[in-house]
C-alpha cells in the first residue's frame, strides 16, 4: 500500500494499525509511509520542529506490524526520533514476517549524535534477523558516535546486503567502519557521502569513480582508500574527487564562500586514499579544488612520484 506523501498524522497512524490487524489489511506485504512527517514528529510551518512528539501513537503501529505480513516498510521523513525508532527496533525484532527491506532515511533518529539509543537498539535487532537485507539510514543525522553504532551490528553479524549511510559524517570512525565492512560476509554495497555506492562483492561497473561533489569528509576518504584495495575497484582507471575536503579542511561560519578555517585538519583519510592510489591501477586522478593546503600537497606528491 502507498501511502508516500498523504500529509498523515498521528490519527491516521492509528487507523492505519486497526486496519493491518483486519483481513483487509492482512495481505499487505509493503508498506510505504514516506514523506509523512507528521505522523510522528511536530510541525512548525511546515518544518518538522519536534521528532518523536507521536512516539507512543506509532508504537500502536509497530505493535500491528508484529503480527502482519508487511516484509518491506517505508519510514522516510516521517518525524521519527530516537524514541520511535525503538519502536520500530522491537517490530523488527518481533515481527513474524520475513522483514526483507527498511527505509528510515530523513529521519533524525540519533539526534545528530546526542541519543544513540534507537539507533543501538535498531542495530541489536537487526543482528539476529537473518532476513533484513536492505537498510537505508540516509539522511539521519548520523554523526561519528552514530557510524561507530552502525559498524557494531555490521560486525556481529547482520546479515544485511545493502546499507546506505549517505549524508553521514564517517570521520574518526572511518577505520572502525572499514574494519566492520571488510570482516562482513553478507554486505554486498555500502552508500557513503551524498550518494556515491561501492560495490564490494562485484566489480564498479564504470572505469571511472566520479566522486565529485559527493560530499566525501576524511572519514569517507578512510573507506575509499580501502575499497581501491579490493577486486571491486579493479576495472577502475580514473577517479574524481573535485570540490571534497578529504584532508580534513573545513570552511569558515560553515559555508565555503567564506574561505578556508582549518586547513588540512584531519590527515588520515588522505593519507591513506594517497597510499592506495599509489599502489594502484588509478591512470588519471582528479582532486580540483579539495581546499588542500602544505600537507595534503605533500602526501600527494609523494604517491604520484
Amino acid at each position: 500500500i502507498d501511502l508516500n506523501n498523504k500529509n498523515l498524522g498521528p490519527a491516521d497512524i492509528t487507523l492505519i494499525g486497526a486496519w493491518l490487524a483486519i483481513d483487509a489489511g492482512a495481505a499487505v506485504a509493503s508498506l510505504r509511509c514516506g514523506n509523512n512527517p507528521r505522523m510522528v514528529g511536530e510541525l512548525e510551518y511546515g518544518i518538522l520542529k519536534t521528532p518523536d512528539a507521536h512516539a507512543e501513537v506509532f508504537k500502536e503501529l509497530t505493535d500491528s506490524l508484529k503480527t502482519s505480513q508487511v516484509t518491506e516498510a517505508d519510514f522516510s521523513s516521517c518525524g521519527i526520533g530516537p524514541v520511535a525508532l525503538g519502536h520500530v527496533s522491537e517490530w523488527v525484532r518481533e515481527a513474524t514476517a520475513v522483514l526483507a527491506s527498511l527505509n528510515l532515511s530523513g529521519n533524525k533518529i540519533t539526534v545528530y549524535d546526542r541519543d544513540l539509543s534507537g539507533l543501538s537498539a535498531l542495530g541489536e535487532a537487526i543482528v539476529p534477523s537473518k532476513t533484513l537485507k536492505s537498510v537505508d539510514l540516509s539522511d539521519c543525522g548520523i554523526n561519528v558516535k552514530g557510524v561507530t553504532e552502525v559498524a557494531k551490528f555490521i560486525s556481529a553479524g547482520a546479515a544485511v546486503a545493502d546499507l546506505n549511510i549517505s549524508e553521514a559524517v564517517i570521520g574518526d570512525a572511518g577505520p572502525t567502519l572499514v574494519e566492520a565492512i571488510s570482516a562482513s560476509s553478507s554486505l554486498e554495497f555500502i552508500t557513503i557521502g551524498k550518494g556515491l555506492r561501492l560495490p564490494l562483492k562485484d566489480s564498479y561497473d564504470s572505469d571511472v569513480l566520479d566522486a565529485a561533489g559527493k560530499g566525501i569528509e576524511a572519514g569517507g576518504a578512510t573507506v575509499i582508500a580501502w575499497w581501491l584495495r579490493t577486486s571491486a575497484s579493479a576495472t577502475l582507471k580514473a577517479i574524481t574527487l573535485d570540490g571534497q575536503p578529504i584532508s580534513g579542511s573545513t570552511p569558515k561560519y560553515g559555508d565555503w564562500q567564506y574561505g578556508v578555517d582549518k586547513i588540512d585538519a584531519d590527515m588520515s583519510g588522505f593519507n591513506r586514499l594517497c597510499e592506495a592510489l599509489a599502489s594502484s591501477q588509478i591512470e588519471v586522478v582528479s582532486m580540483k579544488s579539495c581546499y588542500f593546503g602544505p600537507h595534503a600537497l605533500a602526501a600527494l606528491a609523494k604517491a604520484i612520484q
